[in-house]
C-alpha cells in the first residue's frame, strides 16, 4: 500500500527501468522514408497529369496559333506586319492568360481615385487585370462598343508593355462565344500606340 502516491511511483520507476529495449520504432523507419520518397518522385508525374494552365509559350508559338486559328485575320493582321512588330520586342509583344474584373468604360468614365486603366480616361475602352505565365498584367484597349467579355475569361492579347500594363492592339476573347476586339481608333504600329483623342463631339482619332 502506498502513502500518498509515494510507494506507486517507487514501483513506475522499477518498472521503467526493467522494461526491455525493442527494435519496432527502427523497424518503421524504411517505410516513412520510403512514403516520402515516393511523394517527390511522383511530383514530376503529377505536372505531366496536371500541366500548367498557361504554360510558358515563346513569342513565335502564340503568334502561330493565333494564325491558324484565324485570329490575325480578323484582326487584320498579316505575318510580314507580325513580323515587323515583333523587331520592337520586348516592348511589343504577345500574351496569353485569364482575364479578371474586365470593366467597359465610356468617354471621361472611370473609377475615381482609382489606378490606370481603371480611372477617369477621356476615352472610351475595355479594361483588365490579366495573370498568366508572364505574371500580373493590367491591360486597356481603347474600344468603343464591346458585347461580350465575360470574367476569367481565356485571352490573348497583342499589344505594348510598359511595366505592370499594356496597351493593346488586339485582345482576343476564347470562351463559348470567340470574340476579336480591335483597337478603336487605330494607331501607328509603334511603341508606345498612340492614345486616342476625342472631339466634343464624341466622335475618336
Amino acid at each position: 500500500m502506498s502513502l500518498f502516491g509515494y510507494g506507486a511511483d517507487a514501483a513506475l520507476e522499477k518498472t521503467e527501468q526493467h522494461t526491455p529495449w525493442t527494435w519496432q520504432p527502427l523497424k518503421r523507419a524504411p517505410w516513412i522514408m520510403l512514403v516520402f520518397l515516393m511523394i517527390g518522385a511522383s511530383m514530376p508525374l503529377s505536372e505531366k497529369l496536371f500541366p500548367k494552365q498557361y504554360p510558358v509559350r515563346s513569342q513565335a508559338e502564340l503568334f502561330t496559333l493565333m494564325e491558324q486559328a484565324g485570329y490575325l485575320q480578323e484582326a487584320g493582321l498579316d505575318r510580314a506586319t507580325v513580323d515587323a512588330l515583333s523587331a520592337q520586342w520586348p516592348a511589343f509583344r504577345i500574351t496569353a492568360g485569364r482575364a479578371l474584373y474586365p470593366r467597359y468604360y465610356a468617354e471621361g468614365k472611370g473609377e475615381p481615385k482609382d489606378r490606370y486603366p481603371y480611372g477617369v480616361l477621356e476615352f472610351p475602352r475595355i479594361a483588365f487585370t490579366m495573370i498568366g505565365p508572364d505574371g500580373l498584367n493590367f491591360v486597356l484597349l481603347p474600344k468603343d462598343e464591346v458585347s461580350y467579355f465575360p470574367n476569367a475569361s481565356d485571352v490573348i492579347v497583342i499589344g505594348c508593355q510598359e511595366n505592370i500594363y499594356m496597351d493593346a492592339l488586339v485582345v482576343v476573347v476564347i470562351e463559348e462565344d470567340q470574340v476579336v476586339y480591335i483597337r478603336q481608333p487605330a494607331s501607328p504600329l509603334q511603341c508606345p500606340l498612340q492614345q486616342p483623342v476625342c472631339d466634343n463631339n464624341h466622335v475618336c482619332r
